[in-house]
């Protein structure tokens, strides 16, 4: 996620590294050709009202500003979606906590384990939603409870949730909680199944690939265009204009594209594991453990 940081030139210019080579040389063979063609051919490129561009680029700024707000909003529910696991992950420490009371290192131990396995849980989404395998990532969870999972889910998170629900169900059949704390402590692992469906929609839910056809090939005939109403003026401001305009629609268009998709693993993504690491935090000072991880610091413009 990109904080209040000062953003590098390097970034802005990144969006946009694919599309600037070809921006530069349509841009500059439009805008110069009439000083090659015309002397060696006698042609000359017919000068065109500036009222088309005009309506076109009016057009694609209305779509990018509408495109845009779309894909904030959809990094917005993300977001959200991602409070109400942070919500729910404390909840369910709490309740383990407050509601496994006796006082015995059996009791103690399940709690733990139970504590440890959401602490684990919220790892792997976070990893799952970037599209990282393996466990290497993933400090609480070793090969061998991999190679158990996958006996249960391919999904690792959602197995993950199924060994949770297990461990309550442990806890009930020792006497460790009650009929109505056992139903509690199911309705918030239920309401964490809920979360996770949520950022596995947004995950797997393609945004409309022609609409972001459209919006490329509107630029690119824009691109076009824009230099041939420029003909009565001087090249050399015709080309750094036609430039710079062209650039900010594709870095519009592509921040648009890089919002929309949050678990991507890049600077917009949100800050899950930042967010991971302060449950975490919590998690292991209700269990009384010493060595606790500091939060996460965001070491350039943005926090993963």
């Amino acid at each position: 996620m990109i904080i209040n940081k000062r953003i590098p030139l390097k970034y802005w210019f990144s969006l946009i590294k694919y599309q600037l080579p070809f921006i530069v040389v349509i841009s500059a063979g439009l805008s110069y050709a009439d000083q090659f063609i015309e002397p060696v051919l006698g042609l000359k490129f017919p000068l065109m009202p500036m009222t088309i561009p005009s309506i076109l680029g009016t057009l694609i700024t209305l779509v990018l500003a509408f495109k845009m707000a779309q894909s904030y909003d959809r990094w917005w529910e993300a977001r959200k979606i991602w409070g109400e696991i942070v919500n729910d992950s404390r909840a369910f420490i709490r309740e383990v906590s407050f509601l496994m009371t006796e006082d015995s290192s059996a009791n103690h131990a399940l709690r733990d384990v139970m504590i440890t396995n959401l602490i684990g849980w919220c790892y792997a989404l976070a990893y799952s939603l970037r599209g990282i395998t393996g466990t290497s990532h993933n400090p609480y969870l070793s090969p061998s409870q991999q190679e158990e999972l996958d006996k249960i889910d391919h999904n690792t998170p959602n197995a993950m949730l199924y060994q949770m629900m297990s461990n309550v169900k442990i806890a009930y059949d020792k006497g460790y909680v009650t009929d109505y704390q056992q139903i509690r402590l199911a309705s918030t692992i239920n309401d964490i199944s809920v979360a996770m469906g949520k950022s596995e929609r947004i995950k797997h839910t393609v945004f409309p690939k022609l609409y972001t056809k459209a919006i490329d090939i509107s630029i690119w005939a824009f691109m076009v265009i824009f230099p041939l109403a420029f003909r009565d003026n001087n090249e050399y401001i015709e080309f750094p204009i036609v430039t710079a305009v062209c650039s900010m629609f594709f870095m519009l268009a592509n921040l648009a594209k890089d919002l929309k998709d949050p678990f991507e693993n890049r600077p917009t993504d949100i800050s899950m594991l930042a967010i991971v690491r302060n449950i975490e935090i919590f998690g292991l000072k209700v269990m009384n453990k010493k060595d606790i991880p500091a939060p996460l610091e965001a070491e350039k413009f943005y926090i993963m």
